[in-house]
C-alpha cells in the first residue's frame, strides 16, 4: 500500500505566486509613470513652443487681440511693448530693404563662349577703348573659385554696375570670363596652360598683358588695371612697342652671348 501524498498547502503556494505578481503589478506602475511623465513634458514643450508662435504673430502683425485654443494676447494691456516691437520691425524692415538694393546691385561680368562671341565681345564697339580684362578660368579649379571671389569683388569697383538686368553705372573696366571645359580648343590655341589665366585689352591697342594669376598674386591684376585702365590707347601701344623692343634687345643679347661663349668654348679647346 503505498502512503498517500501530503494534500497541498494552499499558503505556501500563494507565498510562491506572490512575488511574481508584486513584480509585474511594479513594472506596470512604472510603466504607466514614465507614459504620464512623457505626456506632461510633450504638454509643456507644445505650450512653450505655442506661446513662441503666438508672441511672434502679435508682433509681427499687431493685432489688436489675438485667440488661438486657449491662448489669449490683448495688446490693448501691452501697448507699450507694441509700440517698441512696431519701431524695432520699421528699423528692421527698413534695414532689409537698404540690404536688397544693395544685394540687387551686381558687377556685369560677359560670359564668352567660342571664338567668335571672344572677337565680337573685343570688337563689337570700336568707339569703346575701355580696357578689357578676361579671366580662364575652369568649374572644378579650387584656385580659380578663390580667385572669382576676387574677380567679383574688383568687377564691382571697377566695372560696369547692373541692377535688374538694366546698367546702372559705367565702369572704367570691362570684364568678361571663359571656362575652360567648354572651350578646351579655344584656350589651347591661345597656349593656355595654367589656371586662372588673364588677357588684358586696350582698344584698338590689342591685347597688352596676358599672365597668370593665382590667388596669391591677384595684387597683380590689381596693378595692371590701375595702370591700364586710365592710359590713353596711343600710350598703350607705345607701351607694347617698347616692351616688344625690350625683348627682341634682350633675345639678341641672348644670342650675341651665346656665339661670344661658343667662340670662348673653341678657343680653348684648340689651346
Amino acid at each position: 500500500r503505498q502512503p498517500s501524498l501530503p494534500s497541498p498547502n494552499p499558503e505556501v503556494k500563494l507565498h510562491l505566486i506572490s512575488p511574481r505578481i508584486t513584480l509585474k503589478r511594479s513594472m506596470m506602475t512604472t510603466f504607466r509613470a514614465c507614459i504620464a511623465i512623457s505626456l506632461l513634458l510633450y504638454l509643456s514643450l507644445a505650450h512653450q513652443a505655442m506661446a513662441f508662435c503666438v508672441e511672434k504673430c502679435r508682433r509681427r502683425q499687431h493685432v489688436s487681440g489675438l485667440h488661438l485654443g486657449f491662448y489669449r494676447f490683448d495688446t490693448e494691456s501691452n501697448s507699450a511693448n507694441n509700440a517698441n516691437s512696431a519701431s524695432l520691425d520699421s528699423a528692421s524692415l527698413s534695414l532689409d530693404n537698404s540690404d536688397a538694393s544693395l544685394n540687387e546691385l551686381v558687377p556685369q561680368i560677359t560670359s564668352l563662349d567660342g571664338l567668335d562671341e571672344y572677337l565680337d565681345f573685343l570688337g563689337g564697339d570700336p568707339d569703346d577703348d575701355r580696357l578689357t580684362v578676361i579671366k580662364f578660368y575652369a568649374s572644378w579649379c579650387k584656385s580659380c573659385a578663390k580667385f572669382g571671389l576676387r574677380y567679383k569683388k574688383l568687377a564691382l569697383e571697377e566695372g560696369d554696375k547692373v541692377k535688374n538686368g538694366k546698367l546702372i553705372a559705367p565702369g572704367r573696366v570691362r570684364f568678361a570670363e571663359v571656362e575652360f571645359g567648354a572651350n578646351a580648343r579655344l584656350c589651347r590655341s591661345f597656349g593656355i596652360k595654367r589656371l586662372p589665366y588673364i588677357h588684358m585689352h586696350k582698344g584698338s591697342a590689342g591685347k597688352v598683358e596676358d599672365f597668370v594669376c593665382g590667388p596669391k598674386k591677384f595684387q597683380q591684376l590689381v596693378d595692371k588695371v590701375n595702370e591700364y585702365a586710365d592710359m590713353s590707347v596711343d600710350d598703350a601701344m607705345l607701351k607694347k612697342e617698347l616692351e616688344k623692343g625690350d625683348a627682341l634687345g634682350n633675345e639678341v643679347i641672348r644670342e650675341l652671348r651665346g656665339e661670344q661663349s661658343a667662340t670662348n668654348a673653341t678657343q680653348v679647346f684648340r689651346i
